[in-house]
């Protein structure tokens, strides 16, 4: 089912998150921005930056690590939209998406 999915390379996971809007790309001249393979599990990346926000890339590879990975983009998504109601937004890392597509999520890097 899940057997064509194209892994994300390092070198593109820049241009990803510039696509995405989640990195400007004044980030990217301005600032000292790494990217760092973090796998296990899963094909991970992180993006660490001097100054800002970092990130965490990850997808899941083969169909037990998507479905994995979906549902916990799921469980994110739902813990943020009622995390700031409860104050418990500050115990998890940020949410910015899941790319149902390539089977990506996209979460802050703590």
């Amino acid at each position: 089912m899940y057997s064509s999915i194209n892994m994300i390379a390092q070198i593109e996971v820049v241009p990803y998150l510039l696509e995405r809007n989640i990195l400007r790309p004044e980030c990217v001249v301005d600032e000292d921005l790494r990217v760092i393979e973090t796998s296990r599990r899963n094909h991970s990346f992180a993006v660490v930056r001097d100054r800002g926000p970092c990130y965490l890339i990850k997808q899941g590879i083969g169909t037990d690590r998507v479905m994995t990975v979906s549902n916990e983009a799921a469980i994110y998504q739902l813990l943020q939209s009622h995390g700031e109601k409860t104050g418990l937004d500050r115990y998890f890392p940020y949410f910015y998406e899941y790319d149902s597509n390539n089977h990506i999520l996209i979460l802050e890097w703590v």
